[in-house]
């Protein structure tokens, strides 16, 4: 469904955004996600995907910090590639 698509989840370590996370990296998209203070649960998240063959990558990301919003995008869109 998701296959050659990036998903950019925000809050991604939270409950709720850990499970979005999930489901779109189950549905092939390969998912960026932006934590503050969970990096544990971040590289926790990203090896059990990773464990499943599916594709996610944490970011430390403030996002009351506008311009750290727009260099992240730009990371993720050089890292993982624009897929459209």
């Amino acid at each position: 469904m998701f296959s050659n698509r990036i998903a950019f989840v925000t809050g991604g370590t939270g409950a709720v955004g850990m499970a979005i996370v999930r489901c779109l990296a189950e549905r092939g998209a390969q998912v960026a996600f932006s934590f503050n203070k969970q990096e544990d649960k971040a590289r926790q998240l990203e090896k059990e995907l990773a464990a499943g063959n599916r594709k996610a990558k944490g970011y430390t990301l403030d996002v009351v910090d506008a311009a750290g919003v727009g260099r992240l995008a730009e990371q993720i869109e050089q890292e993982l590639g624009d897929r459209k």
